[in-house]
């Protein structure tokens, strides 16, 4: 019952996901490219060959054959921002999202070795309001909201005790609206009102490999570029044809090694993104190099005489990246832990993360034109909730 309550509480939690944020998500289709779970982003996003007790992540779907019990997690990010955006010259903006609303669930099968999974995350989740004065009559008004989601479902197999391959297929939606208002009361005595709606989808598959042992794992996720069908509409009438556009083809490769009480972890993720004509915004090809470190810290306590230990897992991590936004730039500090806050779940599990870095990059205004350097500071916190059972014996 305890495990009930505790992701009961978390859905709700997720259903207060009210945002409003970062330019960059009104500018690209994905704020942050990194997915997995709060475990992994505090390891600096690492997670593609994390195969351990503490793993849920499935950016990596042959992850999902080192399980032998149901897991199910669920998390969500809160991100605070300070920006220096050019394109305003006479205030600094702020602003605040709630940014990754993620679930992950592995099912093993009793078939040996064989389990399957399901993989919901939503990187961009943002909402801006812009007010512009020319005088008290005279002013313009911008709504920007944008909605991003991806699901994925996904089996791994265990070919070998030590070797794992694992395929998704992969769905992305979503819809974006942006509204802009003119009132000219001085001149012409005139509102202008027009609203701009898209609605996306597209399907693709997702592929990987899994090496671990007791010592050393690698791991490998792929996934090929597939077209986004986009919907549009003008003052709610719609617009044909429907128009596309290429989700580029994404690489992750990265290695675990774990000596003892520790887990090292290194990362290289990339994938193109100039191939991608999405609202006429330049995006570029991004490369990101992550690493990450935990030590699983026991804490001794004596209980009823006899002497315990509580474990506290601790984490930090570091990535920087290229690319992606125009002229991009992005870096991150990541830490975390885990605790074990139900005493009578002991498989229940309680994740928390930090983060701090700065992006920056050239943004494009297509209202007014012209290119603006854009530098956004930022402060992440984020908590998920994990539990694990076995189904059969």
């Amino acid at each position: 019952m305890k495990r009930i309550l505790l992701f009961i509480i978390a859905l709700l939690t997720l259903s207060l996901s009210l945002s409003a944020g970062s330019f960059l998500a009104l500018n690209s289709f994905g704020k942050y490219n990194i997915q997995g779970d709060i475990r992994s982003f505090s390891m600096g996003g690492t997670g593609v060959a994390l195969a351990d007790e503490y793993n849920t992540s499935l950016i990596n779907p042959a992850l999902a054959a080192t399980k032998d019990r149901i897991y199910l997690n669920i998390g969500e990010t809160f991100s605070s921002y300070s920006m220096d955006y050019a394109r305003f010259s006479d205030f600094e903006p702020s602003g605040a999202d709630f940014d990754m609303p993620y679930m992950n669930i592995i099912f093993p099968l009793p078939v040996k070795g064989v389990a399957l999974s399901a993989h919901y995350y939503s990187p961009v989740n943002s909402g801006i309001e812009l007010h512009y004065n020319a005088s008290e009559n005279d002013y313009v008004e911008e709504v920007h909201y944008k909605n991003i989601n991806f699901v994925e479902f996904g089996a791994a197999w265990r070919i070998l005790p030590s070797l794992s391959a694992g395929a998704g297929v992969l769905y992305a939606f979503g819809n974006e609206r942006n509204e802009y208002t003119i009132v000219n009361e001085e001149f012409v005595n005139d509102t202008t009102y027009n609203k701009w709606k898209y609605t996306y989808s597209g399907v693709g598959y997702h592929i990987g490999l899994l090496y671990h042992s007791s010592l050393f794992g690698a791991g490998i996720s792929y996934h090929p570029s597939f077209d986004i069908s986009v919907s549009r509409s003008f003052n709610d009438a719609k617009i044909p044809p429907d128009t596309e556009f290429t989700y580029p083809a994404q690489w992750t490769a990265g290695i675990s090694v774990t000596p003892g009480e520790w887990t090292f972890t290194g990362e290289f993720s990339t994938a193109d993104w100039s191939v991608t004509q999405y609202h006429d915004y330049p995006l570029e090809k991004m490369s990101r190099y992550s690493v990450g470190a935990e030590y699983d810290l026991k804490i001794p306590y004596k209980r009823h005489g006899n002497l315990k230990t509580f474990d506290i897992p601790v984490r930090l991590g570091y990535y920087s990246q290229t690319g992606f936004y125009q002229e991009g730039k992005e870096w991150g500090l990541t830490g975390g832990l885990s605790l074990f806050p139900f005493k009578s779940v002991s498989s229940a599990r309680m994740d928390l993360f930090l983060s701090y870095g700065q992006r920056e990059t050239l943004l494009e205004d297509h209202f007014e034109g012209g290119e603006y350097g854009y530098q956004e500071n930022f402060f992440t916190i984020g908590i998920s909730f994990s539990a694990t059972d076995k189904w059969y014996k």
